[in-house]
């Protein structure tokens, strides 16, 4: 709510994080925590925040559906590793090619009718994976689509999107929560970068607890007033970990 950083956390397992976080005052009002796909923060998320809905990242449900459909075409066509005006076009959403990617795209569609079954496939999907602020009404029929496309996936397509379903299949109501909460994981990736960027002109840091206090300045927190981070009522807490240290926003 407040775009800041709450907490910079040295290490990333699973017992060091979740003791953290259970020192944290009020946890129990967070009402929605977002997150990509990682199961094991999922069920970390799940002991210490047990009052909260889980909704999953648009960004990482999308960038999954991409990574998975690129991985088949290059299945079906090697070649095209080397050729980034084809990849380009096939990863870029179709009301977004320009005029030369849209004729570029047709020309290799045209040539390669599997791919562009699985291309038609990966549109619809991504459409349906895109829409948001839906009332509980308006879900049920996207629901019963997205089911219907993982049954599609699991009886029709390769072993590529087999996977895929069963993803979907484990992330189901988190994916869902997606249609009702316009929630992201957006400003944690800003604050990710903008960390990294601090680590970069440190030259890394052997001190933790200068790292620390440089990262939370930075995002104009007041270390002196308040030691331990408070969260907020209804707030929104998101987790990212980077190399060895994780942050909490």
């Amino acid at each position: 709510k407040n775009h800041r950083v709450y907490d910079v956390i040295e290490g990333k397992s699973e017992a060091l994080i979740g003791a953290r976080i259970r020192s944290y005052p009020d946890r129990m009002r967070v009402k929605v925590v977002c997150m990509d796909l990682s199961s094991p923060y999922r069920s970390l998320v799940q002991r210490c925040f047990p009052n909260a809905k889980i909704v999953a990242d648009r960004f990482h449900v999308i960038k999954l559906v991409l990574s998975t459909f690129m991985e088949f075409c290059r299945e079906m066509q090697p070649e095209i590793r080397w050729k980034r005006h084809i990849t380009g076009s096939l990863r870029t959403h179709n009301a977004n090619l320009t005029s030369v990617q849209r004729a570029t795209l047709k020309e290799f569609l045209a040539a390669n009718p599997i791919i562009e079954s699985a291309y038609n496939f990966k549109e619809k999907l991504c459409k349906l994976l895109n829409n948001k602020k839906k009332t509980k009404i308006q879900c049920i029929p996207l629901i019963r689509e997205l089911k219907k496309c993982m049954d599609q996936m699991r009886t029709e397509a390769t072993r590529h999107f087999h996977s895929l379903a069963d993803t979907l299949s484990k992330w189901f109501e988190p994916i869902i929560r997606m249609w009702r909460f316009s929630k992201n994981n957006g400003i944690t990736e800003g604050f990710h970068r903008k960390i990294k960027g601090i680590q970069r002109r440190g030259y890394g840091y052997r001190n933790f607890q200068n790292y620390k206090l440089r990262v939370l300045v930075a995002f104009r927190y007041k270390v002196w007033a308040c030691p331990i981070p408070a969260v907020e009522n209804g707030g929104v807490f998101g987790i990212r970990e980077r190399k060895k240290y994780s942050i909490a926003q």
